[in-house]
């Protein structure tokens, strides 16, 4: 370890304005010093960090991948000009990105300023920022969100309850942030009725088609946070452990394959 530490730049010498360009060069830098120096064991269950790794049909050159991160900068849930250069910045040769969160429908929105990708416009906004990702090398997934319960009438058509798998709100003391960026106490969700489901399975569908359409190399569903996917998981859970009767396995296996359907050839 100490001759790691000699041979890559210390943490304090990385200056904020670092792009992520440079800090990727660095880590580089530091993989070809590590390569230099047989001497250096790891586990042998370990994968090493600067290691081909294949997903789907996609080689990539290491496994530092760039997380999802919600930005917030889309005004009217449309991708802007200025996420090409954001994107673009932080691709590398070989390397994965996941965009943000990207809601697949006017009822999956609950955060302001989220990129879609359920309309034409948004498909066509989206293919510059691909572009850009794909000039650099990189691999780029788009993350398909539908926020579930975490979300707001004022979101909402008719100002109607968000949707969820139980009329069971966020209670963890957090807040909605309205599209006029207003605070507001979480709302109780409408739960869906089982004859609606096949339609929120549809709006995974159709993003999906759409996402690969402006340009992206796969999609990723969102199942974490009260997100829908992540609350059909739990009630799924819920429903082997008591029987109850108010789903199937099969709800989740169509969410799944709403994703697997749309995979890059």
């Amino acid at each position: 370890m100490k001759q790691l530490q000699a041979a890559g730049p210390q943490m304090g010498s990385v200056k904020p304005a670092s792009s992520a360009r440079q800090i990727l060069v660095s880590i580089s830098a530091i993989a070809s010093r590590v390569a230099a120096n047989p001497g250096l064991t790891v586990k042998e269950d370990a994968a090493p960090l600067f290691t081909s790794f294949k997903i789907g049909k996609y080689e990539l050159q290491h496994r530092v991948i760039m997380a999802p991160l919600t930005r917030c900068r889309a005004p009217n849930n449309l991708p802007v000009p200025d996420m090409a250069t954001y994107y673009a910045q932080r691709a590398s040769l070989g390397g994965l990105i996941i965009s943000e969160g990207t809601v697949i429908s006017e009822q999956a929105r609950g955060y302001p300023n989220t990129p879609g990708i359920w309309t034409a416009e948004q498909v066509a906004a989206w293919q510059p920022v691909t572009q850009a990702v794909r000039d650099r090398g990189g691999v780029f997934f788009c993350q398909l969100w539908h926020v579930g319960r975490a979300s707001h009438p004022d979101y909402q058509l008719g100002g109607a309850a968000p949707v969820s798998a139980s009329a069971v709100p966020v209670g963890d003391g957090s807040v909605v942030f309205t599209p006029r960026s207003e605070a507001c106490p979480f709302p109780t969700p409408r739960a869906l009725q089982l004859d609606e489901i096949p339609g929120l399975v549809q709006q995974f569908v159709d993003a999906a088609r759409n996402a690969i359409a402006a340009g992206f190399h796969g999609v990723e569903m969102r199942p974490a946070a009260a997100a829908a996917v992540d609350a059909w998981c739990m009630l799924q859970t819920a429903t082997s452990l008591t029987n109850s009767g108010r789903t199937t396995p099969t709800s989740a296996r169509m969410l799944t394959e709403a994703a697997l359907q749309t995979r890059p050839g």
